[in-house]
């Protein structure tokens, strides 16, 4: 019987050899007329180097050593005229008898005292009176940072952006009221009822703005929660932020 005669060998391999390599040699003229394309497009719309766009973020002008000295410096300066107008206002509230403390961490003032008894949303008789003397005091001592000082024979390098009451009212607060309220609604009309009785200890403090023409002086009342009780009832804050027409002096040295 005749044999056919067989194909010749073919080693493992030669055929995929000899698909990648056109393959490979394609890939790269493909790659290399790309370059040439995007070559061609920066030579034709940018001619000069002064004419390609430049990133917002690499025009942003970075700080030097000398600005950054500068702001640091007027930050230490906003601090220290802050804690000096805290312990001011504690001084002044303890000469009327009120007991307060200064929160210097969270730039506020905490007033001890109650101001109103439990279940009523207007403040007491004596609350009244603590209210109308607290007007008074932030009259007196916030008028030296607004942002058109009065009452100063020299303005301070820092000035108010706000002064904040912060009226917590806790659920025992709620005990007895006559008012069907909810709890928020209660604590807006005590922080309402508090900010009525600080104007009018000192209606002028309606007339005190800031350096963007709001008024200074802001109240809010909230209704915290069963756990915080000891949360304390009153707190004075004030926003400050440095005086741009006072330049601000460098500590002395050695503090």
């Amino acid at each position: 019987m005749r044999r056919m005669p067989q194909p010749p060998a073919v080693e493992e391999g030669e055929h995929g050899e000899s698909y990648y390599a056109p393959m490979a040699d394609l890939l790269a003229g493909i790659l290399f007329i790309i370059l040439v394309l995007l070559m061609s497009f920066a030579i034709i719309h940018y001619p000069d180097a002064d004419s390609v766009p430049v990133s917002p973020l690499a025009q942003v002008p970075l700080e030097s050593e000398p600005e950054v000295d500068a702001r640091a410096r007027r930050l230490q300066m906003v601090s220290r005229e802050r804690l000096e107008l805290l312990q001011a206002v504690v001084a002044d509230l303890a000469a009327e008898s009120i007991s307060a403390h200064a929160d210097a961490a969270n730039g506020a003032v905490i007033v001890d005292t109650a101001l109103f008894k439990p279940g009523a949303f207007r403040p007491s008789f004596t609350g009244e009176r603590d209210a109308m003397a607290l007007g008074r005091i932030l009259k007196r001592r916030g008028g030296c940072y607004a942002a058109r000082p009065i009452e100063c024979g020299e303005p301070s390098p820092a000035r108010l952006e706000a002064i904040f009451l912060d009226l917590r009212t806790n659920p025992a607060d709620l005990a007895g009221a006559r008012q069907n309220l909810e709890p928020a609604a209660f604590a807006s009309a005590r922080a309402l009822a508090l900010m009525g009785a600080v104007v009018d200890g000192e209606p002028s403090l309606l007339g005190l703005f800031s350096a963007s023409g709001t008024p200074l002086l802001h109240a809010e009342g909230r209704a915290g929660p069963a756990a915080a009780a000891a949360v304390p009832a009153l707190s004075i804050g004030f926003a400050m932020a440095a005086r741009d027409d006072v330049p601000a002096s460098p500590p002395p040295s050695g503090r």
